[in-house]
């Protein structure tokens, strides 16, 4: 309990953050990249498997440079540029790394792309919307987590993630379909039910992005992906959730909202 706490105090930068949005916004989402990108880094190296530093570095300014310039239109063809590197690197080095380039794709999507949707629904207008994110992001692992620690009986997925319960999982899910309502009714009234399947959408997708993360430390045999937040790991460790919700909500949001 205590350690959550910490925790949670850790993360009231992000917050102000979030509140100062645009240029602030997009600085923090390149360096949660680049910091995510070498704990992932030092994962796969408990795999025996090399994750190329100064390629994950290059990648990194390749993508965001579009996105410092608004100039969105080239995001795809920076996209295309990462994946002609990657596989003349697999070429170089005669396919000997063939673990590493898909570590190294995998990453690049993982840790660069998807985080990035944060600033892409803010540089769309959307900025308030980044708040849902995160209501639904950490709301669910609150919900989730007191009512496993209070009634969780049922195991969910104890072979990834021996603590989590099917009791905690609904808990998460009904405590973002309220946080989403209400932010709903109070900042898009007109569109509080879109908003509503979203929170329990929403909720579904950060527990999978916490299971994915779990799944990784397992197989990679490690417990967390780093120490950067006092008793809860790394950037990873805090954001597994944000990396799948976020991408969520701008592809709901661009369904559904941005009309």
């Amino acid at each position: 309990m205590k350690t959550r706490i910490i925790a949670g105090l850790c993360m009231l930068p992000l917050l102000v953050i979030v509140y100062l949005g645009k240029e602030a916004l997009l600085v923090a989402s390149f360096l949660i990249s680049i910091i995510a990108y070498l704990e992932l880094s030092k994962g796969f190296s408990e795999m025996d498997i090399k994750l190329p530093l100064a390629l994950g570095m290059a990648f990194s300014i390749i993508y965001y440079f579009p996105l410092a310039f608004k100039a969105h239109e080239f995001l795809l063809p920076a996209i295309m540029l990462v994946s002609i590197v990657a596989l003349v690197y697999l070429f170089a080095s005669r396919g000997k790394d063939v673990h590493s380039v898909f570590a190294l794709v995998f990453s690049f999507v993982y840790v660069i792309v998807l985080p990035s949707s944060l600033y892409l629904l803010d540089f769309a207008g959307y900025g308030k919307i980044i708040w849902l994110v995160l209501l639904i992001s950490f709301g669910t692992d609150v919900f989730a987590y007191f009512t496993g620690f209070f009634i969780g009986k049922r195991k969910l997925c104890e072979d990834i993630s021996p603590k989590k319960t099917i009791e905690g999982a609904i808990g998460g899910i009904l405590g973002s379909l309220v946080l989403a309502s209400l932010f709903g009714i109070i900042a898009y009234p007109q569109h509080r039910y879109e908003f509503m399947l979203l929170g329990v959408l929403g909720s579904v997708v950060a527990q999978a992005g916490d299971l994915i993360a779990s799944m990784l430390k397992r197989n990679m045999g490690i417990k967390d992906f780093g120490n950067l937040i006092p008793g809860h790991g790394g950037i990873l460790d805090r954001f597994d959730s944000v990396i799948l919700v976020s991408p969520f909500v701008y592809c709901y949001v661009s369904v559904f909202i941005m009309k």
